[in-house]
């Protein structure tokens, strides 16, 4: 081979090479966040992941699967500028992936970047096929929308969406509330098969009281106390909430309880306890302290919940449970103290047995005979909010007779009563509520307003 014919093959290899580390070099490094403020087993989890992307890269193996899953890792954890540049690269590999384009114009959404976050959105309703996708990529143009101010525009997004329920429900509350009631009326029809939702009965009370009934808005927002927790809206915690148990100590807690709820309680409990010395805010749960009592004892338990009180403070919840440790233990003083202490803060019905089940062993019937009532009153209480009203109305007779002097027990089945349209009955419970309570407004407002209140 001659010389000229050996320097042209070089010179060719090098514009090759020269070639071929742009082409890399145009390519999206993946780049490691630091990610300090994160527990050590989900900083773990991530570096991994990360780990996988960068040799799938250099293997020149990586893909949009590959690109997202660390995108969505990011966002999971609130790293939206760096899951942005990831959604990015997705994209690019796959031009109509339709849950990377959306999952970036969330992202975009979060980093108020909201021209970008609208285009991506209106690219994913001509990339998706699924019907409730493209409406949600309404719904959050819509949101956008209002943010930025801009009410009817938002009102266009959301008539996009059709009949999709969260669209059609912020569009309800947005014509309402630009005094357009009339045109609202049509969706608020379209509403009736959630219409025992507490959104339901807030947004029907704010349409009458536009329209100047001010009794039926009266009686839906009485309602509203009695509605169901229905979701009425989206968040794009929603869309993340999956991936936040694939990583770190979310992953090692629920497989921790899961193995506990298996009956392997040792083995569930050691990985809780690898998971809470990683993260002790979040993963402490009273099934967490029941579980550690169970297979270490009453002390070990104790000692959890002392530790989470040091941290956090004193709960109703764990305070019931620190008496519990004590009465495994015979100690009836420490945990009639624990429970006093819990009862003071917020009263639950069971925390009220506990307490009548010692004084029942003391002899104590007055007290028995106190905290029995409790927890019927907390029982009937709860039963009224989940509109279970004959329950309600049975629990809190009964509490009445036992503990006569209690203002709220009288309101509440005054409440009950009139709700299942016992008029008389329901005047005289306010009226016994009053007698011990002059200052009870809620009692004083709807003894006055018992003739007129009617059921939504």
């Amino acid at each position: 081979m001659s010389l000229r014919t050996l320097g042209i093959l070089i010179a060719l290899e090098l514009v090759g090479a020269a070639l071929w580390i742009h082409h890399r070099s145009s390519q999206q490094t993946p780049t490691e966040k630091n990610f300090a403020l994160l527990d050590e087993a989900t900083a773990t989890d991530l570096r991994e992941l990360h780990q996988r992307l960068m040799r799938s890269v250099d293997a020149g193996q990586d893909n949009a699967k590959s690109w997202l899953a660390m995108a969505d890792a990011y966002a999971t954890y609130g790293y939206f500028r760096e899951a942005s540049r990831y959604y990015r690269r997705a994209t690019q590999l796959d031009a109509r992936n339709a849950k990377a384009t959306f999952r970036w114009a969330l992202c975009l959404d979060r980093l108020a970047r909201f021209p970008e976050a609208i285009d991506r959105f209106e690219q994913t309703v001509s990339l998706t096929r699924d019907p409730r996708q493209r409406q949600a990529c309404h719904y959050f143009v819509g949101k956008i929308h209002l943010k930025q101010e801009q009410p009817e525009k938002a009102i266009q997004a959301f008539r996009s969406g059709g009949k999709y329920i969260p669209c059609q429900y912020e569009l309800a509350n947005l014509l309402i509330r630009t005094g357009r009631v009339n045109d609202a009326e049509p969706l608020l029809k379209s509403l009736d098969r959630y219409a025992t939702a507490i959104g339901v009965h807030l947004i029907r009370a704010r349409a009458a009281e536009a329209r100047g009934d001010l009794d039926t808005a009266a009686a839906h927002y009485d309602a509203a106390e009695r509605g169901d927790e229905i979701t009425l809206h989206l968040t794009d915690r929603g869309y993340l909430k999956k991936f936040h148990a694939l990583y770190g100590t979310a992953r090692m807690s629920n497989e921790g309880y899961e193995l506990a709820r298996q009956g392997k309680q040792k083995e569930g409990l050691d990985i809780l306890h690898t998971a809470f010395e990683q993260n002790q805010v979040v993963l402490m749960q009273p099934f967490y302290i029941r579980l550690e009592m169970a297979v270490n004892g009453p002390q070990a338990a104790r000692q959890m919940i002392h530790n989470r009180i040091d941290r956090m403070g004193e709960s109703p919840e764990f305070l019931e449970l620190l008496g519990d440790t004590y009465w495994e233990e015979s100690d009836d003083r420490q945990a009639e103290t624990a429970w006093l202490e819990s009862a003071k803060m917020q009263g639950s019905s069971s925390v009220h047995e506990k307490l009548a089940q010692l004084y029942q062993q003391r002899s104590e019937a007055e007290k028995v005979r106190y905290h029995q009532g409790e927890a019927l009153y907390e029982k009937g209480v709860a039963a009224y909010r989940a509109n279970d009203l004959k329950t309600a109305q049975q629990a809190l007779v009964r509490a009445m007779q036992a503990i006569p002097q209690k203002a709220n027990g009288w309101f509440y089945l005054g409440q009950t009563l009139r709700v299942q349209q016992n008029e008389t009955q329901a005047r005289e419970a306010y009226e016994r509520c009053l007698a011990i309570n002059p200052y009870h407004g809620r009692a004083s407002q709807f003894l006055v307003s018992t003739d007129t209140i009617a059921e939504p």
